[in-house]
């Protein structure tokens, strides 16, 4: 073997030894990062309160807001795959993992409808309860409205705004005479329903900048980002015997069989 042939013999080695040292340091971070995960859903789960719907949908969230670790971990073991296929350790790893996406999309495509339904009842729930709060508001006002114009003096006037306001209503204006003083207590009491009206809708969504909010409340935000993750395991999903991924898997299904059996998709084990 000449001088030239031992260089690049040499350059193949040292190569090769980098892919593996890159490969297994791809996996281990993969590792790493599945552990993140894992002990962030543990925090999330224990105690477990399993009769408590609170409990179940901050569990969601949070399997949620964590998903793109475990995603990326998933990420980081193909790709240690790809750039040394012919390490056993990244290979085994992410054949086992990719197993374990397969749940995981399985998962995901459960909650899509799951928090769809959670997101209809929060929307259900809020308007019952803004009808009901309403209800409240209009009722205080005619009491105090039916207290002004059924008061035939100044302090039978203070006595009934009293009694719907308690003591802490203050002194009316003896001074001023009542029929202009019942105007503009009218007039007052209709600007002030309407503004609790106002606040009332805003904090519940129903109009202005909170309409936005509420349309992505928490559940529905959880139901999409769920049929995201669910596409994106699916992709890096595979089962035990198949090469392509579940996504193309399912994809391929009926859509191409006139032109290529799916089993043609199989793949043996490598041989070492």
């Amino acid at each position: 073997m000449g001088p030239d042939q031992e260089f690049e013999a040499d350059q193949e080695f040292e190569q090769a030894a980098d892919f593996q040292d890159l490969s297994q340091g791809l996996s281990l971070a993969g590792l790493a990062m599945l552990a993140v995960f894992v002990i962030a859903m543990l925090a999330a789960v224990l105690p477990s309160r399993l009769a408590d719907p609170a409990w179940q949908q901050g569990v969601v969230l949070v399997l949620i807001d964590n998903s793109v670790v475990a995603l990326v971990a998933l990420v980081l073991l193909h790709l240690a795959v790809l750039i040394n296929p012919a390490d056993p350790f990244s290979r085994g790893l992410r054949d086992g993992a990719a197993r374990w996406a397969v749940l995981a999309a399985l998962l995901y495509a459960l909650l899509v409808p799951q928090q769809l339904l959670v997101a209809l009842r929060s929307h259900q729930n809020n308007g019952a309860a803004l009808q009901r709060q309403e209800r409240e508001i209009s009722q205080r006002f005619v009491q105090l409205r039916q207290a002004v114009r059924q008061a035939g003096g100044h302090a039978d006037l203070q006595q009934r705004l009293e009694a719907v306001l308690g003591p802490s209503f203050g002194r009316v204006n003896p001074a001023e005479p009542l029929p202009r003083l019942k105007r503009n207590l009218e007039v007052i009491l209709k600007q002030n329903e309407q503004r609790l009206r106002q606040q009332l809708r805003q904090r519940n969504g129903a109009s202005g900048p909170g309409a936005s909010a509420h349309l992505l409340s928490p559940p529905l935000r959880a139901s999409l980002s769920s049929l995201a993750y669910a596409l994106a395991f699916a992709a890096l999903a595979r089962r035990r015997g198949k090469r392509i991924s579940l996504l193309a898997s399912l994809l391929l299904t009926g859509r191409l069989k006139p032109l290529q059996d799916p089993e043609h998709l199989d793949y043996q084990p490598d041989q070492d």
